[in-house]
């Protein structure tokens, strides 16, 4: 079985659990039914071996005394079997081996009342011991109790005597008293260090490796893989809610809108159409700022830059330079939106910039009006425009006259380029394949409700 130490970074299909009011301001949010994501987490959590290791101190004042100890050391690993929903919240059976309680420079203040056959007394212990070693000598089932938050409410664990090995070092005192007396000042040490310590560090680290196995859940949505921002909770339903990236006032969905995804009985998204267009932005961006066009790699601007003819009819002003210069020709995004929701149709606005290289001199900049969709990645420009830099026009003397079809070729050329190396691309195509749902629905202007395959 695989051990995972506390840092867990690598882990797929878990999800993010952080208390929060069904306001629900994000832009993106998704909503899964218990009989969904319950299975998977368990599914998930079984496959892990979890490793602890805490130090903290240790002051206990109880009525029949007090234990103290600078150090304590705990140290151990277990493994969830099952979680299960419960009547406050779930239930989490799990199961505890090689666990250890190192306690070090240990004071044992201890009253205790004992028989001696013809009455009773009461004994004061006072002992100091250079280190105390309480240790599981097997693999122990346990149960905890868990709210929606996944914090530990309740914790049982039955250990009896024989499932527990304890060592006492340098101790000044115990070890001369009556065998009796010992093992009751045992156990009583056993007891109070397991009771208080050991089930407040595995309390806490259950917690944490809960939370971080479901940390991950909404990062393996392609749709929410990058997002910055994570935030969700289940409800008094068992429905798990990812909220994704805060959303302004006019941005937020709506009671209605929210309602409509918590009666879906699968997983589905809400999303607004504002953040698929920031999305798809970036990542198409990414791939455009990647590499310019250079005209000896492209027909049609070796042709402008190659060809006087071609010059003379379609942009004069290329005369100025020698033939076959190299150009070069960088595009970057301005905007994306989204034209058709059934469809995934989106528009695009191209910026693009025209430079000499080796004369290093910018020679115009273009803007073009594109279409794309999801489903097949092949753009269409449809509008193009263009502009000299007014320095490239002073410089050259020539005519400010631009043809745009072969640029407007060279262009068309490129979108295409880079929207099929997206998708060829394994991880790129990922981020988005949220769009390979099985059904999608528009519940209003601004917001497209999906139902993940």
């Amino acid at each position: 079985m695989r051990i995972t130490k506390i840092n867990l970074s690598l882990i797929i299909s878990v999800f993010i659990l952080t208390f929060l009011s069904l306001d629900m301001h994000a832009q993106a949010l998704m909503m899964s039914p218990e009989n969904h994501w319950l299975p998977a987490l368990n599914a998930n959590v079984k496959q892990f071996v979890f490793e602890f290791e805490k130090s903290t101190h240790l002051s206990l004042n109880l009525p029949q005394g007090k234990i103290i100890s600078d150090q304590v050391d705990f140290v151990g690993r277990f493994s969830m079997t099952s979680l299960a929903s419960g009547a406050q919240g779930f239930d989490l059976a799990f199961i505890i081996e090689n666990a250890e309680v190192l306690a070090k420079n240990v004071q044992i203040h201890l009253s205790m009342t004992q028989d001696l056959g013809f009455g009773s007394a009461t004994i004061n212990l006072n002992v100091q011991c250079a280190a105390i070693s309480i240790r599981a000598k097997k693999t122990q089932p346990m149960q905890a109790v868990l709210d929606r938050q996944f914090a530990v409410q309740a914790f049982r664990l039955n250990l009896s005597k024989d499932d527990i090995e304890t060592n006492l070092i340098g101790c000044n005192s115990i070890t001369g008293l009556d065998g009796a007396v010992q093992a009751k000042a045992i156990e009583f040490i056993q007891a109070q260090v397991v009771n208080a310590e050991l089930h407040k560090a595995l309390n806490v680290e259950i917690s944490q490796q809960l939370n971080k196995k479901l940390s991950e859940f909404g990062r393996a949505l392609p749709i929410l893989e990058n997002t910055m921002s994570l935030k969700a909770q289940v409800d008094t339903e068992n429905r798990l809610w990812i909220m994704a990236e805060e959303a302004a006032e006019g941005e937020r969905f709506t009671p209605t809108e929210i309602e409509m995804a918590s009666s879906s009985a699968k997983p589905v998204i809400l999303i607004k159409k504002t953040y698929i267009e920031k999305m798809l932005l970036k990542y198409l961006n990414f791939e455009f700022e990647k590499e310019p066009i250079f005209s000896k790699f492209n027909s049609g601007l070796q042709k402008l830059t190659c060809s006087r003819w071609s010059q003379f009819f379609a942009w004069p002003s290329l005369m100025a330079l020698p033939k076959c210069f190299n150009m070069e020709m960088r595009s970057k995004l301005q905007d994306v939106k989204l034209i058709d929701p059934a469809q995934m149709r989106f528009s695009l606005k191209l910026q693009s910039w025209s430079k000499a290289v080796d004369q290093n001199k910018d020679i115009a900049y273009f803007t073009a009006g594109a279409t794309f969709s999801l489903a097949d990645m092949i753009a269409d420009v449809q509008t193009l425009s263009g502009k000299h830099y007014p320095e490239f026009i002073s410089w050259s003397g020539r005519s400010s006259r631009i043809s745009m079809s072969l640029i407007k070729s060279a262009l068309q050329d490129f979108v295409n380029v880079k929207l099929g190396e997206m998708q060829k691309n394994e991880k790129q195509a990922a981020k988005i394949s949220i769009f390979n749902f099985k059904k999608s629905k528009i519940i209003s202007p601004d917001t497209l409700m999906l139902q993940l395959n």
